[in-house]
């Protein structure tokens, strides 16, 4: 196993991977404006005219069966609920009708309304944040959610959800590799690629953790990863084939929690908001990365998500990570049923 401290430094945490560049994780951009790819209408009208609203009754009757089955329903952006044999989870919590981006001045709204009020939500046991970043850590949204359930968060974010009203009681802070149990579920904490909190001036630190997922139960592997890096790009390497990207350093973690916690039954990876790849792809996989990561976790299904909802890449248009997701799929040899594509508000039993 790797180092279990290597990702601490002087109180703050850092990639200590070689897929990790500073020079490709610009956390501010200073062409606001310059590079932003307007959402397509057309696009927009698809995707909201596809959304539905969940039907969370589906999942119980099917995994009280199998103990297996995971009932997921697609709330928008990294917002799932998963409805598993043991708990209830619900992801990185967002019902913002906009989002920060680097590249527009304000934000972004929301494309697709959220499909159903926080108040209409089953019984939650755990929701579980990866970052304190405003998309994954939204805090109106956990003010809303309330002292319900328990909060997991990775380090030094505790504090950013207590400030939301929540009870120090109900938040537990784990570093990567820690795990608690709720309700016959493990809960691990495990690496990614990415930033959280404030960033140094050099981009190399962050002053909180963030992480990944495994939610290991009776009989499913459930992984979840809200946002993350595996290989720079350079400038001029928008969509890499995936021949030419086998010699660029790829980040190991995901090879090592699918060795440690899989091969997972079901796993939901981030496709969309990559661009600039210069910029920011040591922060943001794109859907050939995504593909990658599906194979390093030994998963047996992967959903997307990140797509539809924000768009917070600065070149690419709303449903472009879809289009390239299925070139993806093809070059690096995994089949179309081994990575799903959900729409909002949809309840499917993933097998």
């Amino acid at each position: 196993m790797s180092d279990l401290k290597a990702h601490h430094k002087d109180n703050s945490f850092i990639n200590p991977w070689d897929s990790f560049r500073k020079e490709h994780a610009k956390t501010t951009v200073s062409i606001i404006g310059k590079t932003r790819k307007e959402p397509s209408k057309v696009d927009i009208a698809a995707i909201q005219l596809l959304a539905q609203r969940p039907n969370f009754d589906l999942a119980e009757p099917s995994w009280r069966e199998t103990r297996r089955n995971v009932g997921v329903t697609w709330i928008g952006h990294c917002t799932f609920l998963l409805q598993m044999y043991g708990a209830t989870v619900l992801t990185d919590p967002n019902w913002n009708a906009k989002a920060s981006s680097p590249f527009v001045f304000g934000g972004v709204k929301r494309l697709v309304p959220p499909p159903v009020a926080i108040s209409e939500l089953p019984k939650i046991d755990a929701v579980v944040i990866t970052a304190d970043r405003s998309d994954k850590l939204d805090k109106a949204t956990i003010k809303e959610l309330g002292n319900r359930c328990k909060y997991l968060v990775p380090l030094k974010v505790g504090s950013v959800v207590e400030s939301c009203g929540i009870s120090r009681e109900n938040i537990i802070e784990l570093d990567w590799w820690e795990e608690v149990s709720l309700g016959g579920v493990r809960f691990i904490c495990c690496p990614a690629q990415h930033f959280s909190g404030a960033t140094s001036m050099d981009n190399k630190s962050s002053s909180a953790l963030w992480c990944s997922w495994a939610f290991i139960g009776v009989r499913a592997r459930v992984y979840y990863c809200g946002s993350t890096g595996y290989r720079i790009a350079r400038r001029g390497q928008a969509f890499l084939p995936y021949k030419e990207r086998e010699d660029i350093p790829a980040c190991p973690a995901f090879k090592e929690i699918g060795a440690k916690f899989g091969p997972f039954d079901l796993s939901f990876l981030p496709v969309a908001n990559y661009t600039p790849r210069h910029m920011i792809s040591s922060l943001h996989i794109d859907p050939m990365d995504a593909t990658c990561l599906h194979r390093d976790l030994r998963s047996r299904q992967s959903v997307a998500h990140s797509w539809g909802t924000f768009n917070l890449g600065g070149e690419e248009d709303t449903l472009d990570s879809l289009r390239l997701l299925e070139q993806a799929l093809m070059q690096v040899g995994v089949a179309d049923s081994e990575f799903s594509v959900v729409h909002h508000g949809v309840t499917k039993i993933m097998y």
